[in-house]
């Protein structure tokens, strides 16, 4: 949950970005992915049984996977300059 973080202390100390829409939508997806993972990762830490945990796992990898496309495992001080110079342009 770095980005979410990372997001809330930046709207703290800053405020509001100015994101185009298109930017809007890859950081509330960003965050969303990041809350999913976990939260799933929550639920697989109290599963009661190996074969939970192993779907918690393949779900949690998945989750995972899509967030590395959406940030391309960068910082996330680089993901949003570059979120704010796309929105410039």
């Amino acid at each position: 949950m770095r980005f979410i973080r990372y997001y809330s202390k930046l709207l703290d100390a800053q405020g509001m970005p100015h994101l185009s829409v298109t930017q809007h939508k890859r950081l509330f997806n960003i965050i969303s992915l990041e809350s999913r993972v976990d939260e799933l990762q929550r639920l697989k830490d109290n599963a009661p049984s190996m074969d939970l945990k192993y779907k918690y796992d393949v779900r949690i990898h998945r989750l995972k996977k899509s967030l590395v496309t959406l940030t391309k495992d960068e910082l996330p001080k680089n993901i949003m300059n570059n979120m704010l110079w796309k929105s410039d342009n």
